[in-house]
């Protein structure tokens, strides 16, 4: 089912609350999902570069359809079946709507419980954001569509931008993201956000650029300019 697929995960550790998310969430690929490709993706940086940590993983991918994935979120592998069907209609799709961040309790029961599909704990205690603002997270896309754009842009450093920037460059140069109405799930970890970020002036005004580009042509010579990365 999934024969075609390589799934690329940007992993960074921190000994903590994040490895053991990630721990559990390889083993949940291997039972869900067990024909995809696995890359995993690190960068190892004081300040995390997400944008270089998916582009390391896609460097080890192989498969022709690509679902970038963040390495705390929990899906119904049916949404990525989904996805890969509306590929002939759309450039590529965001298969959700809302997140279910977990508590941090109820994700520790996760991490004993099965790796597998559906979770054998039931979840109650979550918070329901609606993403529809965003495209990160959990996206599918045809291989040539990442590369068409050189991948994430990596003078992103640190957390903030470098999705939205992605988001805008697949848009312009290949087509807009069609968006599932599916929920996924997001495990519990610290929070890290932009605030904290000292490059966050830089990659806002790196964001910019990517906002200024309002056809394929502007796109594309932004592109080139700041150089492709895979």
């Amino acid at each position: 089912m999934f024969q075609d697929v390589s799934v690329l995960i940007p992993f960074k550790s921190d000994n903590g609350p994040r490895d053991a998310a990630f721990q559990w969430i390889k083993k949940f690929y291997s039972k869900a999902m067990p024909d995809a490709e696995i890359c995993v993706g690190e960068d190892n940086s004081e300040l995390f570069n997400r944008s270089k940590a998916i582009n390391n993983a896609f460097k080890q991918s192989t498969r022709n359809i690509i679902v970038v994935a963040d390495n705390d979120t929990i899906f119904d592998p049916a949404i990525i079946t989904q996805s890969i069907a509306l590929l002939d209609r759309y450039a590529w799709i965001v298969p959700f709507h809302d997140v279910l961040n977990i508590s941090e309790e109820n994700s520790k029961k996760i991490y004993e419980s099965k790796a597998k599909w559906p979770l054998k704990v039931k979840i109650k205690d979550y918070r329901r954001k609606d993403f529809s603002r965003w495209a990160g997270k959990l996206n599918v896309l045809p291989r040539k569509t990442f590369k068409k754009v050189g991948g994430f842009d990596e003078r992103f450093i640190g957390w903030g931008c470098e999705d939205t920037a992605f988001a805008l460059s697949v848009n312009m140069r290949c087509g807009a993201y069609h968006r599932l109405s599916s929920d996924v799930y997001h495990l519990w970890h610290p929070y890290v956000g932009t605030k904290g970020n000292p490059n966050h002036d830089a990659n806002e005004a790196i964001l910019k650029q990517y906002k200024k580009a309002k056809s394929r042509e502007a796109m594309k010579k932004l592109i080139l300019e700041r150089g492709k990365f895979v």
